[in-house]
């Protein structure tokens, strides 16, 4: 029987009686052993980690877990209309009307109980603004001199309330820049932004850009009182029914009931109109660049068939 003992200087067992047995290195086998063991550990460790990963569920903070909350993605603000839906109607026709025309054009179209528009071509899409900048002006005056008291309190020879009607219905220039004077172009121009009307621009008489959506959501508002109280709205619609001298949605659906404010400037004609055709409520804004009149009424026209 031959018995093994420990080298010291190897490390490894040794028999005398075998000098040409094979050296078993003991140590280098149990540091393999060990790493081994450390492998298969860490893998099913991982293994868990990930199966409860799969069975988690996302809470928003302050909401309550249901199975069925997910994380919302990220949101994208540059698409009114749903970019897989159908084109509506309207849409089609506009598009086809408005190809190899020279003048520019942007719509908006939209139902006040409908999440998504009717019709929307470069909805996003700055003009300037005409006449139009005065329906921003509303808002910004009410929050600082109640729409009660406009007719109490007086702004160059007339008063508030007689100001507005007229900036409004006939697109009176002195009024509504002694009322933009008043209020300060700066705080005008931080309220539109801080409503979120991002293609809005107002720093002065001089400049003055916007688009046909933020306009559309600007008389969408006001139709539901959203940041508007009663006496501004019921002011501001009076006025709004009133004809105009240059005008398209009137002239274009006259079984419709419109409340409208036009634009005409620097070659710039736009119509922003609250629409009721039976029984429904739209929103309508157009906006045009080298267009005429009666190309706007036109418009208006496939857009009234189409309500």
């Amino acid at each position: 029987m031959s018995y093994y003992h420990l080298d010291a200087a190897s490390g490894v067992f040794v028999s005398p009686d075998v000098p040409s047995q094979p050296k078993i290195k003991t140590w280098r086998w149990l540091l393999v052993s060990c790493s081994v063991l450390f492998a298969v550990a860490m893998t099913a460790t991982a293994i868990k980690v990930l199966a409860g990963v799969e069975q988690a569920t996302v809470a928003l903070p302050g909401v309550a877990a249901s199975n069925n909350l997910q994380a919302p993605g990220p949101q994208v603000q540059s698409a009114f209309v749903d970019e897989g839906a159908e084109p509506s109607q309207m849409q089609r026709e506009l598009e086809a009307w408005i190809k190899n025309k020279p003048s520019s054009w942007a719509f908006y179209v939209q139902s006040v109980d409908e999440n998504e528009p009717r019709a929307s071509i470069h909805e996003n899409k700055q003009f300037q603004m005409a006449s139009i900048y005065k329906l921003f002006l509303l808002k910004p005056l009410a929050s600082k001199i109640p729409a009660e008291a406009w007719g109490n309190s007086s702004i160059t020879d007339r008063t508030y309330l007689d100001c507005v009607q007229a900036m409004i219905s006939v697109s009176n220039n002195p009024c509504a820049e002694a009322i933009a004077s008043k209020l300060g172009w700066t705080s005008i121009h931080k309220q539109t932004q801080s409503d979120g009307y991002k293609s809005t621009s107002l720093n002065s008489i001089e400049k003055f850009n916007s688009s046909v959506a933020d306009t559309g959501l600007l008389l969408d508002r006001l139709f539901h009182g959203d940041g508007y109280d009663a006496k501004t709205k019921s002011i501001a619609l009076e006025a709004l029914a009133k004809r105009k001298g240059a005008e398209a949605i009137r002239r274009a659906c006259t079984e419709c009931s419109v409340y409208n404010k036009t634009g005409d400037l620097n070659g710039n004609k736009h119509d922003a109109a609250i629409v009721e055709k039976n029984g429904k409520v739209y929103i309508v804004v157009i906006f045009s660049s080298g267009a005429t009149w009666p190309q706007l009424t036109e418009a208006a026209k496939i857009i009234s068939s189409n309500l």
